[in-house]
Formats: C-alpha cells, structure tokens, sequence
C-alpha cells in the first residue's frame, strides 16, 4: 500500500514537473508551427497502437528543433517520455549504445542510477520487461545506419498501446528500414524566404524585422544562405550589434564562401559517403546542377561509380534532389560546401585541384600551360569577342582529364597522343573551322557534345568515332554536309541531329541507321536528311524508347516508318510537320503549300506502349494504346475521329492530356452519349475554323485547364456544370458561341482560379449582377478566383444604376484586366448621373489582394470607379490618396476622357 501511494505521489509530481519541462525556447522559433502540426498529425496521438514518425532531411536544416517543439507539445500526454539527442555521435563512443539505454532506463524509470545495465543485451531486456509497461514518447534525434531499432529496443510491439517514437535522420534510407514497424515519414525543407529574414533578424536584431538602413543588406545576406535555418542562426548572431562596414564584408565573404560552422555541420554527411558517390557529389555541384541526369550518368558509369545505386544514396541523404525532369538540384549551401572541399585541395593554384569549375580559371589554366594529373573535370571560356587557337601543349599536362567544356575556342596541331582518359568532350562556338581536337586520342570518349556549334566546319568522314560512344549530340550544327561512321559495336544510345539543316547546300546527309540497335533517343527534330538508310526504323532500332520527327524532311521518310507498330519500347513519338520533301527557299514553299501538304506522313499501327503521341498524321484507331498520356494533333485535314459506340478509344484510361491544333473533331452522329475519357486533366483546342462541335465535358470531373481559342464556329459548350475540379478557363474569339452550359454551377464550385474571355461576348454577358433572383449562388463570393481577365467583349456590363459588373462577388483578384469593353447604346450623360448612386455599392467591393490592374480602351464607369476610387489613381481622374501599397503594376490607357 505505501508503495501504491510512493508511486502516485511520484506521477503527480512528474506530471507537474513536465509542465515546465520545456527544452526550447519558443521565442526563437519561426515558422515553425506548420511543421509542428505535420508532425503531431502524422503521430495520430488519439490512435491504439505504436506509432514511429521519422523527420529527414539535410544537416542544419532544423530536424532537431521540430522534434524538440513537438515534443514539448505533447509530452504531458504521456505516462514517461525521453529525449535521446546525438545518437550518431554516442555511438562512436565506446559503450556509446549501453550509455543511451542506460540514459533511456533512467528517463522512464525515474531513476538517476541503472548500474546493473553491464551490456546493450541486458539493456534490450530491461527495456522490454520495464519500459514497455508505460504509454512512453521517445525522442531519437540525429541517428544513421549504425543504429538498429531491433537489437537497441528490441521488438516495437511489445510497447504500451499509445507509445510514440520521433526519429530525426539525415539520411531517408536509415527511415525506410523502419517502414516494417510502418514509420511514417516527413521531410525538412528549406524556409522562405520571408520566414528567413525573420529568423535572421530575430538573432541579428532580436526582432522580427530589420531597421531601414539595414533592410537591403538584411536580404542579401539571407539570399546567400539558401533558407538553412543554421546558417541564418549562425550569421545573425555574428552581426548582432556590428557596424553597417563589417556586414557588408561578411555579405562579400558569403558570396565566395559558406560559414565554417555550417560547413562543418554539412560535411558530416559528405564524410560518410563513400568515393564513388563523392565523386559523383563534387561533379555534380562544380559542373551538373541543372542538368538531367542521363547524360552524366554515362560518364559515371564507364569509371564504374555505379550511378543509379549512388545518387540514390545522395538522394536519400538530401544532398541532392531531382526536379521534374530528372534534373539535378542541390542546396547552395550544400553546393558551396562540396564546391569549399574542391578549393581547399589547393587554395592558391587552382590548377592542382580535382575539378576547376569557375570560367576564367579553367581559361588562365589552359593559356598559362599550367595544367596538372590532378585535373579531372575544366571549364574554360572564351568570350564572343575574344575567341582564339589552342594548341597541344596547351593540353599537355592534363592527361588525366575526364570532362572538358569549352565555348568559343578553336584548336590546331596534332592532338593525337593527348587526353587519352577524356569521356565527355563539350565544345561549344559559333565558328568550329577544323576538328584538330576530334583527331585526338578519343578512344575512351563516352560522350560528344557539338551543341550549337552553328557554323561547324568539320569533316567527320576523317574522324575516327570511339567505340565507347553512347552520347552524340549535333544539335544546331547547320553546316553539318557529312555525318560520321557510328561504331559498329552499337555503341551508341542517344543521337541528337536536331536543326541540322544545310540551308545553302545542293547535297544533305544520309543517316546511316545499321549501326543504331542500341539507340533509345533519336531526335531529328526540324534536320534535313537526303534519306534514311540501312533498313526500317522498326527493324533496325527496337530499343527505341523516344523518337522526334517533328518538322523533318527527309525523302524517303514514309517508307522507313512502315513498320513503327515494331518499336515495342517506344515511350514518345513526335511526327508534327514531318515531310518527305525536303526544305525549299521561302518562294517555292508559298509556290507549293499544296504539294508540301500531300507529303506530310501519314502513320500506319502504332506501337501499344506510346505514353505521348504528337502527329499531323490520321489518327487511327486508338484503343490498343492503353499507356497513352498526352495526345496532340495538329495541322491534321482528316480530323480526329471520334467513334459514337461505348467500345471505342476513348476507352484510354491514362490519357490525361489532349491538345488539337488546326485540326476537327469527325463524328458520324452527335448524340448525348459521346464523351471524352473521364481521366483527362487538361484540354486544349485552338486554331481549328472548322471545329462546329465538341463533345459534352459533364464527365471530367479530373479537368483541371479547359481552354478554346479561335473557333469562330463553335457555337455551344455543353457540360461545364461537371468540372468540378477546373481551375483555369479560357475562351478566346467565340463570338458566334451563343451558350456556355454550366457556366454558373462552374462559379459556385469555388475551385476556378483564372478566367479569360476574349471576343466572347455572350460569356462576359454572364458576368453582371442585377435584380434577378433566379441566379442566388452567382452572388455569393468566390474567394478562389485570383486572375479575371475580359478582353474585347462589347456587351451590356453595365445596364443603369441598378446593375453593376459582377466584380464585388470576386473579393480575393490579384489580377484584373478589362480592355475594349464597351456598351452598345451606353447614353454617356445617363451613366455619369448613375454614378453616385452606384458608388454606395461599390464600397463594399475591397480588392485587398490587388497587384495588377490594366484597363484599356473602355467607357465602363464602374470598372473604372471600383478599382480607382480604391486606389485613389490619379490616371483616371479621380481624387485622394492611394490606400493599398502593395500595387505592382497599373495601367490605365484611353479610359474615361
């Protein structure tokens, strides 16, 4: 019984205590509530069982701080809780696992002595038997690969029913082993910069904001820090009280180098990599960011870096990202950081370093013939107006040299014994009048970068290829009369020949394509080729996965194409404006538009695992294309066919996107049961004058953009009323469109975010308000809309005093635009004498969030009164002072002489 009553007057007492257990001040905290409630949301503290949340992202980033805020939230919610901090750096310490399971023992058992913990095993059995009894919350901060959740606490589920458990990590992958207990997980990314500077100024001015003198240095400074809140905490604090002189020469040393205590932070995770992965690390932020990672990858791989598996290690350690195309993006801390370790190889000489990355050292590198072995990777360019020759030696020291780009360089004399080990060679310039460099030893080159190289001068039929070649890359090359021998290994995997034209030569070149059994990009996008030889595209390049045809000229082009249907990996085929007649003088095609149009090539069966299809081709029967994505058909005479049966193509399940372009839509019979497929997102049809019809839209409750423009035809649009999910609507030139159904619900959905109506008369007629009561939803207001744009509408808008533009229903506009809007039989003198009875109306229409008015070309009073009298514009006329300052723009043209 006294045990009972020891034991709760312990608990309250420990109940109490936690009360003021906080170990974070909150006073230094921005931003951070969106983070906290993410977190406790993800924690399901009103759920049974155990649940594991695990916050990751890059060092300095603010893991700690989050778990620490949440956990001072919500600790009093639970029976015992503990705070395990720098789990990572403990457990280099000898008996570094036992001392954090003695110190969790200690937390839960309230207990400042757990002497018989002698081993990590003891420690697991303890924690099973004792711990586990209390609904606990336990913090882990900081942990990687070295812990395991298993062996420190044993099984997960033997904790009390409502046990949670916090784990920060840098690294994703150490998260993800977790995921068997169902962790779930959150990432950590940098602030805004607007929560920046206040977080820089509650540590640089122990306030949230900076005084006048010093608000424009304030946000140069954040812009170097990239919105790390270390960095921010760290800078803050060392100007705190300085004079305006010493931060602007910190400002200077920030744009040249990171802070040496974030760096220090930072390189924790780079010094856990191993060397191929920071290899590929310190590539990518001297030479890569910005780029797809395809092209880079091939380089990688043949210096056996193991790519794919090592930027995924970079990526789950949150070094890097990968951006929306497969592009490399990286923190500019993290960048500066990588770039710090190349520098700090060699300070002084920049030609002893791994990579020289910045322009003007490659280019004093190369004229001063002070290379090195130890350069891997040089940039080097040359302005415009300062192109020159380079020679071998000055090559000669940097045998060991992998990557090399230039711009506007030429080279002459014999390169043969030089550069033995480069694997991507990119040259870029205007004029290129010898291939001097192309003779050299080129036996190990992977890729070939000639990009823009617009007057390229070279001979290829004396080029020796490598047979390592997997990227040639001639875009823009217009002068290119030969192409060179691909190698017969079939090396070859991406060939890039768009905008190679020849616009002045009596001979084009020939594709060779019997070498090409490997390519998965083949890109002959606007080129001029005689013809296509060495067999059929189906037959000779099965590995297709992208081809881009669009605008080529090529004679034999249709008879290549005959059997596409074989390419069973082609992903995307582009086939707009593809020719069989070859490019004439501006004279001969306006002589011959008719003879050029019966030339476009027509396809045939295609394959079934296209996910994007763009062609001026008949389409055929769609319904074996079940990956199909993106469909666009322009400058097409026959017309996209629609069948009226429920089994037709339509039945493409994916497809999300759907563009045509002077083209129509062909049906036998219109009738209420034909319908696009439910699955698309986005629609987009212009320029077609013979388009009369479109199908009901009622179905597409997944459309997300709907836009027409130019189809004077088109009278109706029917089954607006079923987009439920439409943000952005466009109607361009439909002033013979008399009925828009569903215009009204679309307004009441409250989802619509931009409206543009432009020489639709009868759709901007909806767009007023008045005594009509059958209308009620169209009066409430539509907080969604941000951008309303009417554009050369000569409707009613303004009828009398009663009626007014339907503006006051959108409160929450950014942007407004009335230009050309005009009445009819508007009497002048009338519509100035309902202006003050107006006005009491207009002074419940407050566009607060305004920043780009423009009106031009219009006599409607009101628009004009709202938006002015508001702003107080002297352009119009009106009196007073502006009471918003937030304007970003204002145009006011020929309006209300």
């Amino acid at each position: 019984r006294q045990g009972a009553i020891a034991d709760s007057i312990s608990d309250i007492v420990w109940s109490h205590l936690s009360k003021y257990d906080n170990l974070i001040d909150s006073s230094e905290l921005v931003g951070i509530d969106y983070h906290i409630n993410a977190v406790i949301d993800k924690l399901s503290l009103d759920s049974e069982g155990v649940t594991m949340v695990g916050i990751h992202g890059l060092g300095g980033i603010g893991k700690t701080t989050i778990a620490t805020a949440v956990y001072s939230e919500i600790s009093t919610r639970f029976d015992r809780r503990s705070f395990l901090e720098n789990i990572r750096e403990t457990q280099k310490h000898k008996d570094g696992t036992m001392s954090l399971q003695k110190k969790l023992i200690s937390n839960i058992m309230k207990t400042d002595s757990v002497g018989f913990v002698d081993n990590v095993n003891e420690g697991r059995r303890l924690i099973q038997d004792r711990v586990c009894l209390f609904k606990v919350l336990i913090i882990l901060d900081d942990v990687d690969e070295t812990f395991n959740f298993e062996d420190f606490f044993g099984n997960p589920k033997k904790f009390a029913s409502g046990s949670r458990f916090i784990i920060t990590s840098r690294n994703m992958k150490v998260l993800s082993t977790l995921n068997k207990n169902k962790c779930k997980l959150y990432g950590v990314g940098e602030m805004s910069p607007q929560l920046s500077l206040q977080l820089f100024c509650k540590h640089a001015f122990k306030k949230n904001a900076p005084p006048r003198e010093y608000k424009v240095i304030s946000k140069e400074i954040v812009s170097t820090t990239g919105g790390l809140p270390l960095t921010l905490k760290v800078v803050g604090s060392l100007l705190f009280r300085e004079e305006i002189y010493i931060w602007k020469d910190k400002l200077a040393h920030l744009r040249e180098m990171p802070e040496k205590e974030v760096v220090l932070r930072l390189r924790i995770s780079y010094d856990a990599l191993g060397y191929e992965a920071k290899q590929i690390f310190l590539d990518i932020v001297c030479f890569f960011i910005g780029m797809e990672k395809e092209l880079p990858s091939y380089m990688w791989d043949d210096y056996k870096y193991h790519p794919a598996s090592n930027i995924n290690i970079l990526i789950q350690r949150s070094m890097i990202k990968m951006g929306d195309d497969n592009e490399f993006q990286v923190h500019d801390q993290l960048r500066d950081m990588g770039r710090e370790i190349v520098r700090e190889e060699n300070i002084e000489e920049p030609w002893m370093r791994s990579r020289v990355w910045q322009k003007h050292e490659g280019l004093n590198t190369l004229l001063d013939k002070k290379g090195s072995k130890k350069v891997k990777a040089l940039r080097a360019y040359f302005s415009e107006m300062q192109a020159g020759y380079f020679e071998p030696e000055h090559f000669s020291d940097l045998s060991e040299l992998r990557y090399f780009q230039s711009k506007n360089m030429n080279f002459k004399g014999d390169f043969t014994n030089l550069l033995p080990n480069l694997r991507w060679l990119r040259l870029k310039s205007e004029f290129i009048y010898d291939e001097y460099i192309l003779k050299g030893d080129l036996r190990n080159l992977v890729i070939l970068d000639l990009r823009s190289s617009v007057y390229f001068n070279c001979a290829f039929s004396e080029i020796k290829v490598s047979n390592k070649l997997k990227v040639l890359d001639l875009s823009g090359c217009y002068s290119i009369s030969t192409l060179p021998k691909f190698p017969r290994t079939g090396s070859l995997e991406i060939l890039n020949l768009s905008g190679c034209v020849m616009w002045e030569s009596d001979s084009y070149p020939k594709l060779d394509i019997s070498n090409l059994w490997n390519v998965k990009l083949l890109n002959l996008n606007e080129a001029n080729l005689e013809s296509i030889k060495g067999g059929t595209i189906g037959m000779m390049m099965k590995r297709l996965q992208k081809l881009d045809l669009t605008s080529l000229k090529c004679k034999n082009l249709q008879e290549v194409l005959v059997d596409i249907r074989e390419l069973s990996s082609l992903k995307i085929l582009r086939t707009i404006g593809a020719s069989c007649k070859l490019w004439e003088s501006e004279e001969e095609e306006e002589e011959e538009e008719e003879e050029i149009k019966e030339d476009v090539v027509e396809l045939g069966k295609l394959p079934g695992s296209l996910e994007l299809l763009a062609t001026s081709s008949r389409v055929f029967n769609l319904s074996e294309l079940l990956e199909l994505e993106e469909l666009t058909v322009t400058n097409c005479d026959f017309g996209l066919e629609i069948p009226t049966t429920e089994k037709s193509w339509w039945k493409v399940s994916r497809l999300k996107s759907l563009v045509l372009e002077e083209t129509k839509i062909v049906i036998a019979s219109k009738t209420n049961l034909v319908c696009l497929p439910s699955s698309l997102t986005s629609i987009h049809i212009r320029h077609c004058p013979k388009m009369e019809w479109l199908p009901t839209l009622e179905n597409l409750e997944n459309l997300v953009e709907l836009s027409i423009e130019y189809c004077p035809k088109m009278q109706e649009i029917r089954g607006l009323e079923g987009l439920k999910s439409l943000r952005s609507l466009n109607i361009n030139d439909g002033y013979n469109m008399v009925c828009v159904h569903g215009f009204e619900n679309l307004l009441h959905f409250n989802n619509l975010q931009t409206l543009e109506i432009q020489s639709c008369p009868h759709l901007a007629e909806a767009l007023r308000d008045g005594d009509n009561d059958d209308n009620n939803h169209c009066r409430t207001t539509i907080h969604s809309l941000r951008t309303l744009k009417i554009w050369s509408c000569n409707s009613t808008l303004l009828q009398g005093g009663n009626r007014m533009p339907l503006l006051s229903m959108f409160s929450r506009l950014t942007t407004l635009e009335l230009v050309s809007i005009k009445h009819y039989e508007d009497d002048e003198e009338d519509a100035i004498n309902n202006v003050e009875q107006v006005t009491k109306k207009v002074e419940y229409t407050h566009f607060f969030t305004l920043n780009t008015l423009r009106m031009s070309h219009t006599n409607t009073h009101i628009n004009v009164w709202c938006a002015c009298r508001r702003r107080g514009s002297r352009n119009c006329g009106w009196k007073g002072s502006p009471t918003w300052k937030s304007w970003k723009e204002f145009y006011c043209l020929t309006c209300l002489q």
